[in-house]
């Protein structure tokens, strides 16, 4: 699980590095120094990244846990014991 923490860690510098850039772009912007869809096209590439970021620790959580959160509900209701924890195998 090194490779998670790493590849999340990684993730996240790179949000926050898009995150200052908007920030310094947006001030040129209201100083009418660069035109808005630069600003756009930082906004975009900020929520693609955090969306990368969200789906692989969902896809990690799905894989440790066995099930997707609707299956889950499903065994969890028709009473299946072991859709209450996580594998230990």
């Amino acid at each position: 699980m090194r490779w998670l923490t790493g590849q999340s860690a990684s993730k996240r510098r790179e949000i926050e590095f898009v995150r200052q850039e908007l920030t310094g772009v947006r001030e040129l912007w209201e100083k009418k120094l660069v035109p808005i869809n630069r600003v756009m096209t930082l906004e975009r590439e900020a929520e693609r990244l955090a969306v990368a970021l969200g789906a692989a620790l969902f896809g990690i959580g799905m894989v440790v846990y066995g099930y997707c959160p609707g299956t889950a509900l499903g065994a969890i209701a028709t009473g299946s014991v072991h859709a209450w924890s996580v594998r230990s195998e």
